[in-house]
């Protein structure tokens, strides 16, 4: 697997590429080739100074590269000048060695290419892993670094593209901003996704309008399949990192955002539910039972007046198909009942015009993986039949 592996400065690319390596990548760096295809004796060199002239050279014939950084700093067209020299050198140069390294049998390739976006070449990786970290912290560490003023650090960091751009270009999201530890966790949770285990773990969501029962029936299976020593993972949706918590926070104080900010709450949360959570699990060959999923936006976000159909297709770029879904579907009147006789008041999106537009959505789901149950059933009747089903699904692993 090739990986695209990108930051702006004093971000910590670095530190992630070494953590990656440490943990078995092969590393293939953009900045090393970049000097390399510039050495004295080479063609890179030789356009360098057809193009800036002979005073870039040292004594020794070698490139210098700070008063060369120095001229194109402050001019974007002599910039585009030299990447125009340099990175399709570098390009071929990384490719060549990517390709030795998958000849030679490596699962896992790094290509840490500063300018991945930015650049107009096309790097050959299976995803892309931004490393970010909030505009205070860069500022700060980018002075304490090169012992700089404030307006230099703020004039190089303006002179990148700014990271919250490259972050909605990436697939994955490294938060640099804490300690190194917090980097280290979130490093292993991807390399755990990309190196799984030869029995991946299965998937199973319950999905339903609230007052279905399906939290109950999640607790049931997951007792009924720890009692037969299945290392079982449970979780839910909103989860409890950040963009969860603040999802959860905003319906306790019957609060909403449009229906596109709440999507976009929801997909950055299921990210990190998926990098930090789901996705280790499943790796390491445990089965992963999730109270709500992907298809309950589909539902919720869709009842609020979003296109289904692009809420499926925003989730299914990044999130792991479920293995099944347990689909519970039963009249607006049996929900209401159980939602009064929990002891909590319905809230604003517990009515029942709310909860019939979710579920007349839930029931255009036609994916192959949903079993629908009738969750006006007995209690006992729908845990025989779930874990039936999930026992079934787990022996033909």
């Amino acid at each position: 697997m090739k990986i695209g592996l990108t930051g702006g400065i004093a971000s910590g690319k670095s530190t992630v590429s070494a953590m990656l390596h440490e943990l078995g990548a092969e590393i293939v760096d953009a900045d090393l080739k970049a000097r390399e295809v510039v050495a004295p004796g080479t063609d890179g060199l030789a356009a360098i100074v057809a193009r800036f002239g002979d005073e870039l050279l040292d004594s020794s014939g070698a490139l210098r590269r700070k008063h060369l950084g120095a001229i194109v700093f402050a001019d974007a067209e002599l910039r585009a000048q030299l990447n125009a020299i340099v990175h399709p050198r570098v390009l071929r140069a990384m490719l060549t060695e990517v390709e030795a390294l998958e000849a030679a049998g490596a699962p896992l390739i790094v290509l840490d290419v500063p300018l991945l976006f930015e650049s107009r070449q096309q790097y050959p990786v299976d995803t892309q892993v931004l490393v970010w970290v909030d505009p205070a912290t860069q500022l700060q560490r980018l002075q304490a670094r090169d012992s700089s003023s404030e307006d230099e650090a703020r004039a190089r960091i303006d002179a990148q593209m700014p990271l919250d751009a490259k972050r909605a270009l990436a697939e994955h999201v490294i938060d640099n901003s804490g300690s190194l530890a917090a980097t280290r966790r979130q490093v292993e949770a991807l390399v755990a996704r990309w190196t799984p285990s030869s029995e991946r773990g299965l998937l199973f969501s319950f999905e339903g309008i609230d007052g279905c029962g399906k939290s109950t029936q999640l607790r049931r299976l997951e007792a009924a399949l720890k009692d037969r020593g299945w290392p079982v993972l449970t979780s839910f949706e909103p989860s409890l990192h950040p963009h969860g918590r603040r999802l959860r926070e905003l319906a306790e104080q019957g609060k909403r955002l449009s229906p596109e900010a709440e999507l976009e709450l929801f997909l950055l949360d299921r990210r990190q539910h998926r990098d930090e959570t789901i996705e280790p699990a499943l790796a390491a060959g445990r089965p992963v039972l999730i109270d709500r999923y992907y298809h309950s936006s589909i539902a919720y976000q869709g009842a609020r007046g979003l296109d289904p159909a692009r809420v499926r297709a925003a989730n299914e770029a990044f999130a792991p198909a479920p293995d099944r879904i347990y689909l519970f579907d039963t009249e607006i009147d049996i929900c209401l009942a159980r939602i009064a006789a929990s002891g909590r008041s319905t809230d604003a999106f517990e009515t029942r015009s709310w909860l019939e537009r979710v579920q007349s959505i839930y029931r255009t789901l036609d994916d192959a993986v949903i079993v629908r149950l009738d969750a006006a059933l007995p209690q006992d009747m729908l845990a025989e039949r779930i874990l039936a089903d999930a026992l079934a699904l787990l022996s033909r692993r």
